[in-house]
């Protein structure tokens, strides 16, 4: 079974940000693999939309940023642990956006199966 559009796109948007953050260059090779296994399902004549690479890699990024804002406040010496919970019910309802969006994803190409997440 190879990997459905969904997952590869949601994976290029990971090591996009992952690129943008850590600058490792070992990235680079994956990316280029995940552009490659995108390109094979375009030359099969499935549509591909860069919107679904914006939209995960919208979220993807607004998730990362809200983690970067619990381990600063993690490192604290009085951490607020209020702010610990609202940050947390944030990064939750992001989390529970990605399902509907790759699914999207997965209707729109015709490839994949439907992810179901039961909250």
């Amino acid at each position: 079974m190879r990997v459905n559009p969904a997952e590869i796109i949601e994976r290029m948007s990971i090591v996009k940000l992952k690129i943008e953050k850590l600058g490792d260059s070992e990235l680079n090779k994956e990316m280029e693999a995940l552009k490659q296994a995108l390109e094979e399902f375009k030359q099969e004549g499935v549509k591909i939309k860069d919107e679904w690479f914006e939209e995960l890699y919208e979220l993807n990024k607004s998730i990362w940023d809200l983690l970067d804002k619990v381990l600063e406040e993690k490192k604290k010496e009085n951490p607020d642990y209020e702010r610990f919970g609202r940050l947390y019910i944030e990064i939750d309802a992001l989390n529970n956006t990605r399902p509907k969006i790759k699914n999207k994803i997965i209707e729109e190409s015709g490839e994949g199966f439907r992810e179901i997440r039961e909250r």
